[in-house]
């Protein structure tokens, strides 16, 4: 196969591109030289460029060692394997059969205008939802496993959602999909495709970040934290606003309380006076990940009450514009640590600056009382 020369050898290669675009994974992003160059081109003028070169090399390579597709069975359950890189998204669907995958579909999708700034989390997000409208069939007659490295499953399922995020889990919900993350992948069959999308033009997201360029800073960051030991239970929160101004509270519990149940109450507490401030966009820090992960849905919660004070957090995060929940080591979480320790041994002398509350009932129940205590004195 000799290389494009003119610009009708190039319209028919992209042509027959279009046609293999199934059999070819990663076909968005193989192509994209391709197709622009062809924009550049014109009639009567044609330009090849290194970057056209290397990507026909690239697929004349690919072509000679073609991937078998796999027939599948009734109600099996695939898996979803996805990829993004700078300008492109890319998805194959598998299925396992004696230990070995084997793929069915290969997907490409071009990003467009405003989907090219998208944070790299909404871009998975985004993939997954223009595959599943590119494969519903599949999507509709069987179980799907979206198999990545990333937090999707953390992020539709968290209770903060808004904007498209809100509009593409209701497109999603119609589905049977379930998220795996990735380990190790075997298949050599897939070996092209998963390791150009491990390839570091990747950016990785390991656990939720604060978020960057596209997204909005949080105008305020709430850290919590708790203590019990044998004078009483209490909770740390420090919010921190702009100018690395904070503020501190301490709540103090007259009720029995666990730590995972106080994590909670501060957590609650913390978006309360920040909600009450009219400030729209907030990020909470604790260092309980076990807290942290069911609120953004990587974990169930089974408690009774537990339960309860996760559906407090769902109704306390409605009006905001942005809520996002983070898990912090402690050593980033030793201000809220040492507030939640002063509640508990020295809520009658706190320093100047350092505020108190006095909490008889559980914040999911209607009858929570509050006594704020004036500011002590020097």
């Amino acid at each position: 196969m000799k290389p494009p020369s003119n610009y009708k050898d190039i319209h028919k290669l992209t042509r027959c591109l279009a046609a293999l675009r199934r059999f070819i994974s990663k076909s968005g992003e193989r192509n994209l030289p391709f197709f622009k160059n062809l924009r550049k081109a014109s009639t009567n003028k044609f330009y090849r460029d290194d970057e056209c070169n290397k990507a026909f090399e690239d697929l004349k390579q690919y072509l000679g060692s073609p991937q078998l597709l796999s027939r599948l069975e009734e109600r099996e359950e695939l898996q979803l394997h996805l990829a993004v890189a700078e300008g492109t998204t890319s998805s194959v669907l598998v299925r396992e059969a004696d230990g070995v995958k084997k793929p069915i579909y290969c997907v490409s999708h071009v990003l467009h205008a405003s989907e090219v700034n998208y944070p790299i989390i909404d871009k998975f997000a985004f993939a997954l939802v223009v595959f599943a409208r590119k494969l519903k069939p599949y999507f509709e007659s069987h179980p799907i496993a979206v198999i990545t490295d990333q937090p999707l499953k953390r992020i539709l399922t968290s209770p903060a959602l808004s904007g498209r995020m809100t509009t593409w889990v209701v497109e999603l919900s119609e589905f049977d999909i379930t998220y795996e993350h990735r380990t190790s992948i075997k298949a050599q069959v897939l070996a092209d495709f998963v390791i150009e999308c491990i390839a570091r033009h990747l950016l990785r997201i390991d656990g939720p970040k604060e978020p960057k360029e596209s997204v909005q800073t949080p105008k305020l960051v709430v850290y919590v934290d708790r203590a019990r030991n044998s004078k009483g239970v209490g909770a740390g929160i420090m919010i921190q606003g702009p100018d690395q101004v904070k503020t501190k509270y301490t709540l103090r519990f007259s009720f029995e309380a666990t730590n995972n149940k106080t994590e909670y109450e501060a957590m609650i507490a913390g978006l309360m006076l920040v909600k009450s401030s009219g400030v729209q966009r907030v990020m909470v820090r604790g260092d309980s990940k076990l807290v942290m992960d069911q609120i953004n849905g990587e974990y169930g919660v089974k408690n009774e009450i537990l339960v309860k004070y996760h559906e407090k957090v769902v109704t306390t995060v409605k009006g905001f514009e942005q809520t996002i929940f983070q898990h912090v080591p402690r050593a980033q979480n030793e201000k809220a640590h040492k507030l939640s320790q002063l509640a508990t041994t020295y809520y009658d002398k706190l320093p100047k600056g350092v505020y108190i509350e006095l909490r008889d009932h559980p914040s999911y129940e209607e009858k929570v009382l509050f006594s704020v205590l004036e500011e002590p004195e020097d």
